[in-house]
């Protein structure tokens, strides 16, 4: 009988620096500690983001953490912004 075991990084294990798709951890906690160990050693910061809970009892099943350089403002509200000051001066 052959399992498969997801393999579990340590945050000691120096072999493992880059994050990938599909990592699994222990606990939130320890996901959200490498990543930010890789951001400090990347000059960015983590901003924790969605959440995902369980519907039912509403447990956290998933979390999303993005990159603080993820992007910029999209230019959809900074033209709905633009129409409201137009329309505020007629």
């Amino acid at each position: 009988m052959n399992a498969v075991v997801p393999f579990i990084p340590q945050l000691g294990d120096q072999e493992l620096r880059e994050p990938y798709i599909g990592m699994d951890f222990q606990s939130l906690d320890t996901g959200f500690k490498f990543y930010l160990d890789y951001a400090h050693r990347n000059d960015f910061s983590v901003p924790k983001n969605q959440i995902s809970r369980s519907r039912k009892d509403k447990s956290i099943i998933g979390q999303e953490f993005v990159c603080s350089k993820e992007g910029f403002r999209s230019k959809k509200v900074l033209i709905s912004n633009e129409m409201r000051l137009e329309r505020g001066t007629k």
